[in-house]
């Protein structure tokens, strides 16, 4: 499967990023394993925790990111893994709305430029995330 690229910019690294709602931040294509999306924060920013929700859309969960890796550098082309990390799978959760999706902190101690949140693993049609929080 090919990759496919989203990418953000930032000047400066607020605490929070994106506000929990009951949206759709960021979705891969359809039917790829390899989706990512980018974000520049302008300036270097040192990272202790990344915050992510799993993806909703109108109360389904019929998608969602599984696995993922963050990769971190100070210029695109040269890049470091700095965690690995599993989501929980909603998919059969027919008890939630999507206000009661809990937020994932994943703790990380790393200094960049460039954070890559790569989807390595998804369920359903697609990878997605509803919340990005860089803390």
């Amino acid at each position: 499967m090919e990759s496919v690229a989203h990418s953000i910019s930032f000047y400066a690294i607020p605490s929070r990023i994106f506000t929990k709602a009951c949206l759709t931040y960021w979705m891969g294509a359809d039917w790829s394993y390899t989706s990512y999306i980018l974000f520049d924060m302008q300036v270097t920013n040192m990272i202790t925790t990344v915050v992510l929700m799993q993806i909703t859309r109108n109360n389904a969960f019929e998608r969602g990111t599984l696995e993922f890796d963050i990769h971190v550098g100070n210029a695109t082309t040269t890049t470091t893994l700095a965690t690995q990390g599993v989501m929980a799978d909603l998919e059969s959760r027919t008890d939630l709305t999507c206000d009661d999706v809990p937020l994932q902190r994943f703790h990380v101690g790393f200094i960049a430029r460039y954070i890559k949140i790569t989807a390595t693993g998804r369920y359903g049609a697609s990878a997605g995330l509803s919340y990005i929080a860089f803390e």
